[in-house]
């Protein structure tokens, strides 16, 4: 090879080396001056919840609302994604929050794992045992549960074979509670490194496993008159929809404050009369995320009492953002608002189902005791932006309600 040669080749390598050390500089800059740690989007949901957290290389989808937010959202937004989910996790059993895991589950083929506490984490089976017909019978009638389509108004039942419990048993692609062996996903859980994402559990507790396990063993015992570890379909059938079952029936006794012109100030006497949650709730997976030196502490619908004693245990007085919990039902969000800091707020309802969600003296109790904080909604409710515009002249803080088809998307360490 001549001189000539061998210059023009030192100097294309040269070139391409010049080339990669200013393609990982301008990235270096992004980071630091224009781009983002942490990015969450708010995923319209009803009167649910769904939440996709990403960094530059790690992807995770946070429940998954009613079938049609699956169709009308999840669906789009990871296909524009374009990149595997690193984690799904399914909070608990309320309709609002399971309803999209079927299709997605069915339908995504880029899922690396997912946290669920569902049948086969909650107890142990012998797959060998098998129900009676007249068994089988009683469950479907004792715990039949017909399911919201909010596209089309319609009620739908599934089949056992679209149990999630099932669904996820059946494909072995999934990993599911992967990092505590497939048991359930607890506060006694170390914290978990998956990607960029470090996650610690605070709910749900012992106590609110036990208590769930234990009511759904009687409550079984009482329809088949007998104990058993049988798996098959129809137990798993039952105990998901018993799940659902009772979490309406505590949906329908709660009255909380709401739709009224006052003052912050005034608003804060309202107190809410009784703290109780369900078991259903009180069970659901609630976690604080870190990634890139940011946290995000995102409440599943778990009870205030279960809230404010992991974080006073644990001195965590400041989040960079929160996710209120159960819609910003006053029940669930009081104590711990008093204890912990935070500049971001996210509030996920339509306000349409129950529309003591959110409570407006949640709302009032995080401005006063947040200077400048960031409300950020995935529905605009026109009753609490007009209590917000009664009262944002005297508090100094922000609200954002997303315009017609816009998804709020709240970008930490711009």
């Amino acid at each position: 090879m001549n001189a000539s040669k061998k210059r023009k080749i030192y100097r294309k390598e040269q070139y391409v080396e010049m080339s990669k050390r200013l393609f990982y500089m301008s990235k270096l800059i992004e980071q630091r001056i224009g781009g983002y740690q942490l990015e969450i989007t708010l995923i319209p949901a009803k009167s649910g919840d769904s939440v996709l957290i990403k960094t530059e290389s790690s992807l995770m989808l946070v429940d998954a609302g009613y079938v049609s937010t699956y169709e009308n959202y999840i669906k789009k937004i990871l296909r524009d994604e374009g990149k595997a989910l690193d984690l799904v996790v399914c909070t608990h059993f309320d309709q609002d929050h399971i309803g999209g895991m079927i299709p997605l589950v069915k339908k995504e083929t880029n899922i690396e794992k997912v946290w669920f506490n569902g049948f086969y984490q909650f107890f142990s089976v012998d797959r060998k045992e098998q129900l009676q017909f007249s068994e089988k019978r009683k469950l479907s009638i004792e715990f039949n549960y017909l399911e919201e389509d909010f596209n089309s108004d319609l009620r739908i039942s599934r089949t056992q074979g679209e149990q999630l419990s099932n669904l996820l048993e059946l494909n072995p692609k999934i990993q599911v509670n992967e990092e505590v062996s497939n048991k359930v996903i607890s506060s006694e859980s170390s914290s978990i490194e998956i990607n960029d994402f470090s996650i610690e559990i605070i709910s749900p507790d012992k106590k609110s496993i036990d208590k769930l396990k234990e009511n759904w063993s009687k409550e079984l015992a009482n329809v088949i008159n007998r104990n058993t570890k049988s798996c098959e379909p129809e137990i798993v059938q039952a105990f998901e929809n018993y799940q659902r079952l009772q979490s309406l029936e505590r949906e329908n006794a709660i009255l909380d404050i709401c739709g009224n012109l006052l003052a912050f100030s005034e608003i804060l006497n309202e107190e809410p009369s009784s703290f109780e949650s369900s078991v259903i709730n009180k069970a659901s997976i609630s976690f604080i995320l870190r990634a890139k030196e940011k946290s995000f502490l995102y409440l599943s619908d778990t009870d205030d009492e279960q809230i404010f004693k992991y974080l006073t245990e644990h001195q965590y007085t400041y989040f960079d953002v929160i996710k209120l919990s159960h819609h910003g039902s006053s029940r669930n969000n009081w104590k711990w608002i008093d204890f912990v800091k935070s500049d971001k707020f996210l509030i996920s309802t339509d306000g349409k189902k129950h529309t003591n969600h959110p409570s407006l003296n949640v709302l009032a109790k995080i401005v006063i005791n947040n200077p400048k904080c960031h409300l950020y909604f995935n529905y605009k409710i026109d009753e609490v932006k007009k209590f917000l515009d009664y009262n944002i002249k005297k508090y100094d803080f922000q609200y954002t309600f997303p315009k017609k088809d816009e998804l709020i998307r709240i970008k930490v360490g711009e």
